[in-house]
């Protein structure tokens, strides 16, 4: 399944940028952590029912852009914060 496929390069690019983001974990203030870490958790619902929702229907070409859309929103999220905590 194609979307499954997809899921796991989002996966690569979201583990790689958790872990440098992790590194730099000290260079932001724990209110700007709390935030991104609730960003990031309404992202995975958003993940969470795109997928249970694409199991059920695999072929729905909708349903498959908005799962990569809330993956790219999550990398683009994680890739700010990795920015943000190098330049300070």
């Amino acid at each position: 399944v194609s979307w499954q496929t997809s899921e796991r390069a989002f996966l690569a690019s979201v583990l790689e940028l958790r872990a440098q983001l992790e590194v730099l974990h000290d260079h932001l203030s724990p209110q700007t952590l709390v935030k991104v870490e609730s960003a990031l958790a309404t992202i995975d619902l958003a993940i969470a029912e795109g997928r249970e929702a694409l199991l059920r229907d695999p072929s729905n070409a909708a349903l498959s852009e908005l799962l990569a859309s809330n993956y790219r929103q999550k990398i683009e999220l994680l890739r700010r914060m990795t920015q943000l905590a190098s330049s300070t």
